[in-house]
């Protein structure tokens, strides 16, 4: 699936100049997140089932953001935002742990302890387990 929306293994693009717009915008983007974007942005979307697609972008408005806020407050780690599933936001955090989270309720589920395990479980699997953290919204 991966191969088929121009991911590759080697893939790079090019993304200091979108960098430093999330860092001025208040986001954190650590190493991992960097990896990632380098690797996923611009990838053609995936149709999982048929109902829902698959967009890896650097989502990055307001609500993403008080979302990482919320994040960091509640475990102690940092996550950023990957893409969207349906209404679900995807996010990595600095670990390389794989997140969706459902909008406005506060819980995190696991889909994966690192990248290709995250995107596995995504595509064809569950959740690992939920993550219950304090939301403001």
């Amino acid at each position: 699936m991966l191969k088929n929306a121009g991911w590759t293994e080697d893939r790079k693009v090019d993304i200091d100049a979108k960098i430093v717009s999330l860092e001025k915008r208040g986001w954190k983007v650590f190493s991992t997140a960097r990896d990632f974007a380098a690797q996923f942005c611009g990838i053609q979307p995936i149709n999982i089932d048929g109902k829902s697609t698959i967009y890896f972008s650097e989502l990055n408005d307001e609500a993403e953001l008080d979302v990482a806020v919320d994040w960091k407050k509640s475990t102690g780690e940092n996550i950023f935002p990957i893409g969207i599933y349906g209404l679900v936001g995807l996010f990595i955090e600095e670990t390389g742990k794989i997140y969706d989270n459902v909008e406005d309720v506060g819980l995190m589920s696991l889909l994966g302890e690192d990248v290709f395990t995250g995107l596995y479980n995504l595509f064809f699997g569950e959740a690992i387990n939920t993550v219950t953290y304090e939301f403001s919204g």
